[in-house]
């Protein structure tokens, strides 16, 4: 043992005297004991400074930093957003017409007390719950759930919602396109009739760049019947027309869209970002790589879109379903009912008789579990974030429309052959078709007479959609200490405080042969010693 110690002893010694570490040398090499004490305390503090910032480095590297690089994507085309337009009012369709809102409200207000009552009985409520799901019933989106689904066509009106559609491409110039026969008609939960541009396939089907589109849109005679105000984010009830602007392919999320009302020129310029995330371990969370949503392979996955069709799933299998609350998938609207929905035809939509307690409280029941399901967080961790995904920002700026000026014009480009074949928009128009006669005529007539015509902002506005930029920017995280940054890091601060390179630790590496082969080589001659003794 002591043979050991000595050699291990003499060893250190050795290295001490030879070793590349800054200061230790002069420990061993050093006379005069201030200077030994001098360079020990160096050698401590700087030990202590070492241990701190590298323990600090590697807590920040195993917390796995992001940083986002932003910029522009040269030489990659545009992709022009689908773009979704519904009329917030809900009774500018025809076919809603043929229901009446009046016998619907009278039905609920009605059964008021057997609504509360069977609430009462299934949750044991307070009144402030019982007079909150009544509200839900006696409300547009109540009214919109007994509508009866419509067929995708729409319904003609004259003028239509899209009055004027153009095309601009990426010379600014206007295409002889004309998109407004290109929308497609969806049923939606809390605006009844929307309308969506798929202009991908107008850039396909016509091998142009889309880079602007202007609309001429018509909302119609303003609506007098007074309505239940109520305070939510999932529909507006302003008037005019709620858009969506949202990525080629995918549904409409008018959640988050905006509103432009009546008697206004909206010019809404759209940023094309591409967003790229990074999956564990810089994402908490992670993200996924799916290009569409695992319970319907025809949507373009979407993060909420994703867990809101879970949830719909679980309502449709557990209360047999719907919620207008959550994004109902066209797939989903012919098998399975919209909870609320009592089952009307246009016959008996405000018929007492053929709804007794038995049926009334199934649709309770089934309204009353689907929002156990509307909250829950079963489906979040199903469903991540997209580590790659085209993101359209929108900022809108708003001015009034149309000028005086214009107005004669306007009408006669859009609803003066409307005048013709509709004798309510005849009526409603009539000074203006007075007007414009009176101008066909050169009898001379002043416009400025007629200033209290306003029929023209009460029903007509337009939105401009512009891509703002030549290309696309991107937006992508990447690691912000990389594991040969990290080696930079920890090489640097060896280096700096203590002078430890890989070179110090090829002389470990040979003072530990160096002890060893010492120790075997004095044992071997200590054994050869006692051996001649013998």
């Amino acid at each position: 043992m002591k043979l050991a110690t000595d050699i291990v002893k003499k060893e250190l010694a050795k290295y001490g005297k030879s070793t590349s570490i800054r200061g230790v040398p002069k420990c061993f090499t050093s006379s005069d004991r201030v200077l030994i004490s001098l360079w020990i305390i160096s050698l401590t503090i700087c030990t202590i400074v070492l241990i701190f910032l590298l323990s600090t480095s590697f807590e920040k590297y195993f917390s796995w930093p992001t940083m986002t690089q932003f910029g522009e994507t040269i030489g990659e085309d545009l992709a022009f957003p689908d773009v979704t337009f519904c009329n917030i009012d809900v009774f500018a369709d025809e076919n809603a017409k043929k229901y009446s809102i009046e016998k619907y409200f009278e039905f609920v207000r009605s059964n008021k007390g057997q609504i509360k009552k069977l609430v009462n009985h299934k949750e044991n409520s307070s009144i402030k719950v019982k007079r909150d799901v009544y509200e839900k019933f006696y409300s547009i989106p109540g009214y919109i759930s007994n509508l009866p689904k419509h067929d995708g066509k729409g319904n003609k009106s004259c003028p239509e919602f899209i009055v004027s559609c153009s095309v601009f491409t990426l010379n600014w110039l206007s295409s002889d396109l004309d998109c407004a026969n290109n929308f497609l008609t969806i049923w939606e939960q809390n605006y009844y009739t929307c309308y969506t541009l798929r202009t991908s396939k107008l850039n396909k089907e016509n091998n142009i760049t889309i880079r602007g589109l202007s609309l001429v849109l018509n909302v119609g005679p303003p609506n007098f019947y007074q309505l239940p105000l109520r305070s939510t984010i999932v529909g507006s009830q302003t008037r005019g027309v709620q858009v969506s602007v949202h990525s080629p392919g995918s549904s409409p999320d008018l959640k988050r869209g905006f509103s432009v009302a009546p008697g206004t020129e909206n010019v809404v310029t759209i940023v094309q970002t591409s967003r790229t995330r990074q999956n564990k371990p810089y994402n908490t969370l992670g993200c996924t790589s799916y290009k569409t949503v695992p319970l319907l392979p025809t949507e373009k996955y979407h993060r909420d879109l994703c867990i809101e069709t879970c949830k719909q799933k679980l309502i449709e299998k557990n209360c047999g379903c719907l919620s207008h609350y959550l994004y109902i998938p066209s797939s989903f609207l012919d098998p399975v009912k919209i909870c609320r929905n009592f089952s009307f035809d246009e016959n008996n939509f405000s018929s007492k008789s053929s709804f007794n307690k038995s049926k009334m409280e199934d649709v309770i029941d089934s309204y009353l579990c689907s929002m156990k399901y509307v909250d829950t967080s079963t489906c979040d961790g199903d469903c991540l974030i997209r580590c790659e995904k085209t993101v359209y920002d929108t900022y809108i700026a708003t001015s009034p429309w149309p000028q005086p000026a214009l107005q004669l014009s306007i009408f006669g480009r859009y609803i003066f052959n409307c005048t013709r074949t509709d004798e309510r928009v005849r009526q409603r128009y009539s000074k203006y078709l007075q007007l414009y006669y009176d101008f066909l005529s050169n009898s001379g007539q002043n416009f400025t007479e007629h200033s209290e015509l306003k029929q023209i902002q009460e029903s007509l506005l337009v939105v401009k959609l512009v891509m703002k930029d030549t290309f696309p920017l991107f937006l992508r995280d990447q690691p912000a200490i990389t594991w040969d940054a990290m080696f930079g890091i920890i090489g640097g601060t060896l280096s700096l405080w203590l002078g430890i390179t890989v070179s110090t630790g090829v002389e470990l590496i040979e003072l530990i042969y160096l002890i060893v082969k010492n120790y075997l080589t004095s044992k071997k001659e200590g054994v050869g010693q006692n051996d001649g003794k013998m």
